[in-house]
């Protein structure tokens, strides 16, 4: 049996402080197909305000405005979402409507800030290599909340 390796990535444990941290990543996607891929960069945005000055604030890993880049080289992103892949929304393709939906960066996925990430391919958005000759790849994170 492989033991699970330890990396670093940020948390927010109280509102507005973020700690390093040494995550073990525990998510276990239905959907058996994964990608493994090394961070690049992330961002924050709005909805991270939000959870942050919320009433009742829980800890969190931090970032899912995300760039990374696969072991082939290809630069890529995901959605937020990641649904279970069995259900009926999620074989519509509807994972934000999944019961049993992970949110990057609010549950054991972990969050982007981590170094290394193992996300389900289905999620997975290749960047086309036009944007990468027009933008510098850090604000490529911004194109998540720049579509919302």
């Amino acid at each position: 049996m492989k033991s699970k390796r330890k990396q670093i990535g940020l948390i927010e444990k109280k509102p507005f402080g973020l700690e390093k941290f040494k995550f073990t990543q525990t998510f276990k996607s239905k959907d058996a197909n994964k990608i493994k891929a090394k961070t690049l960069y992330f961002a924050i945005c709005g909805s991270d305000y939000i959870h942050s000055t919320a009433e009742t604030f829980n800890p969190r890993f931090i970032g899912h405005e995300w760039v990374g880049l696969t072991k082939d080289g290809e630069i890529i992103t995901t959605e937020v979402f990641w649904g279970c892949g069995k259900c009926d929304w999620c074989k519509k393709g509807m994972d934000r409507c999944c019961h049993y939906k992970e949110v990057f960066s609010m549950g054991e996925a972990g969050g982007a800030s981590l170094l290394n990430v193992s996300l389900p391919i289905r999620n997975i958005t290749k960047i086309d290599p036009s944007l990468t000759s027009k933008f510098e790849l850090w604000l490529l994170t911004m194109l998540e909340p720049a579509t919302v």
